[in-house]
């Protein structure tokens, strides 16, 4: 029987150090005391706060979207402790259960943003010098702004029109594992990809490479970062598999790519295009990483109905077995990005940890966005999401066959 992953051998230098805060512990401690005269941790006074109310005009909503309650009002304009808003925790709790249905325990914390949640991912995780896993083209405000700024090393993996190649990332970390132990230094521990319309090439990852990937993390006890904010944006089409069938888009098979890796040899990786085809789904970020002359191209059709939330892929989160995946969301790609808000999944521990790093660089994410995105998703209820979610599927599907129609014509005067 495989045992969970132990976080306590995983932390880095800062995430050892990290202790519960002794302030938010307070304001913890006496939350929901009525007749209390609150003279600790520095809370404003809410008489003092300069709104009474807030109401805004939604999409799919006849009424306003109020938030009159003085409780909600108040707390729209107070710190933020702990893992994130009470309610919108259980209502990103709720969505997860639907979407994914983890077979572990977990817990929620909310972040400002996907960047955000990463960047605390990897401060609780991994010191200066150690190694990151990446796909061999990985999302560049990630590896630029966040992972060399902290002074990790990068491990690339070789890809194909699937995404990260399962073979090559078992012989990377059977190789790095070796010379980590000769030099006295720490194994590889994470992976980071994004697998949902990956950024840069728009790839999906497949299914059934996802569990190829992560049996293979499970042998090298490599814990998975599944950066996934285009989830909510796929779409798939009735002839997927005729387009996929007929033109080879997935054109190089593992054996291929990894044999020329091992010869030295540079073969042809994934290119940015036009469509990227994986299973049924594509999403608003396409590409592919071949596509056949004129004559070879049959229709494509992008008519059908969109998945909603019922109907997307599955998720690491969904198979994982050992609590060894460390899931982030955001809202910015769906809702938008100026509300700075995402969430991440993950196992207990790590969650515990994560929310006292939150506390420490930014005390918590935007109080009012919280606020005012539940009450938005509470006033729509399940239905209305996911029909806002469909709504926001097919704008990006048409948009899709626009530009794969725009690209045809020009492909064909070439």
């Amino acid at each position: 029987m495989r045992t969970t992953v132990d976080y306590d051998t995983l932390w880095s230098l800062e995430g050892k150090a990290l202790l519960p805060p002794s302030l938010a512990s307070f304001v913890q401690q006496f939350a929901g005391k009525e007749d209390l005269i609150r003279m600790h941790v520095g809370l404003p006074a809410s008489e003092t706060f300069p709104f009474l109310g807030f109401s805004a005009n939604a999409r799919r909503c006849d009424e306003l979207v109020a938030i009159s309650e003085p409780g909600s009002v108040s707390a729209a304009q107070q710190y933020s402790f702990g893992p994130g808003y009470p309610e919108l925790l259980k209502w990103a709790s709720n969505l997860v259960m639907r979407c994914h249905a983890p077979s572990v325990p977990y817990e929620i914390v909310m972040t400002a943003g996907a960047v955000h949640a990463i960047s605390n991912i990897v401060s609780v995780l991994a010191d200066r010098g150690d190694t990151i896993v990446i796909d061999e083209y990985a999302y560049v405000h990630v590896t630029e702004c966040v992972l060399l700024p902290k002074g990790i090393n990068l491990l690339p993996i070789c890809m194909d029109s699937h995404g990260m190649l399962p073979n090559h990332l078992d012989q990377q970390l059977s190789k790095a594992r070796l010379e980590a132990s000769a030099a006295g230094r720490k194994p590889p521990k994470l992976l980071y990809t994004v697998p949902s319309g990956h950024n840069p090439t728009g790839l999906i990852m497949t299914v059934e490479r996802k569990h190829k990937l992560y049996e293979v993390c499970q042998k090298h006890d490599v814990l998975i970062i599944e950066d996934d904010a285009y989830y909510w944006l796929q779409f798939y089409q009735q002839q997927k598999q005729q387009y996929v069938t007929a033109t080879g888009a997935h054109v190089e098979d593992e054996s291929r790519r990894e044999q020329d890796h091992n010869e030295g040899r540079s073969s042809p990786s994934v290119q940015s295009h036009m469509v990227v085809e994986s299973d049924r789904f594509t999403t608003a970020t396409t590409s592919c990483s071949s596509l056949p002359g004129p004559s070879e191209r049959p229709a494509l059709d992008m008519t059908s109905d969109t998945p909603g939330l019922s109907q997307l892929p599955s998720s690491f989160l969904s198979m994982d077995t050992d609590s060894r995946v460390i899931r982030v969301d955001t809202l910015s790609k769906l809702m938008g990005p100026g509300y700075r808000l995402g969430w991440v999944t993950c196992a207990p521990k790590l969650a515990s940890k994560l929310a006292m790093s939150v506390q420490g660089n930014c005390v918590g994410p935007s109080s009012l966005s919280m606020v005012l995105l539940e009450s938005l998703v509470r006033t729509w209820g399940e239905t209305t999401f996911e029909d806002f979610v469909r709504d926001t599927q097919r704008l990006y599907q048409r948009r899709g066959e626009v530009a794969f129609k725009a690209a045809t014509q020009q492909s064909l005067r070439v």
